[in-house]
């Protein structure tokens, strides 16, 4: 179940940038604002929850991160952590 704050990634299992940002969130190296929830835009529900909060607004990349207030960016850290930052 997806609370209030939680943090949509958008992915697909054949990306390569989607695979490293699945194996950084596996490995617990990840700084988020909140919790996060890998959609796999690949399964029916997944495709279904992208086309809506996604495709809608525009932007059809995955990987792609959106909290309730929009938007959020993917990078890296120097040591090489997942960061999400979100408005």
């Amino acid at each position: 179940m997806t609370d209030q704050s939680t943090i949509k990634i958008f992915s697909s299992k054949h990306c390569g940038p989607c695979a490293k940002v699945h194996e950084k969130i596996e490995q617990g190296k990840v700084n988020a604002p909140g919790p996060v929830e890998i959609v796999d835009v690949e399964s029916d529900e997944g495709f279904k929850r992208f086309s809506e909060e996604v495709l809608s607004k525009g932007d059809g990349f995955v990987p792609a991160a959106f909290s309730p207030a929009g938007q959020c960016e993917i990078g890296y850290d120097e040591e090489d952590n997942l960061v999400i930052e979100c408005p």
